[in-house]
């Protein structure tokens, strides 16, 4: 049975993967919200969402992709 203090690390540990999965993986400074229809995965906050916009490679599978979305 897992002691209090080993729960306690296990979910600081979930909380900051969650927070380090829904960075931006451009600029690593904002939330992602965007990403490729194609694929779906979200990395992009609107920022640099914008700088990408015609076109590119996901930043997560490497898809080529056309256009980007608002998940």
């Amino acid at each position: 049975m897992a002691s209090d203090e080993s729960k306690k690390k296990l979910a600081e540990a979930s909380a900051q993967q969650l927070k380090t999965d829904t960075v931006c993986k451009c600029c690593h400074k904002q939330e992602a919200e965007f990403g490729p229809s194609t694929c779906g995965h979200i990395f992009a906050c609107k920022r640099c969402a914008m700088k990408i916009a015609t076109g590119g490679k996901c930043k997560v599978c490497g898809e080529l992709f056309a256009d980007i979305v608002r998940a």
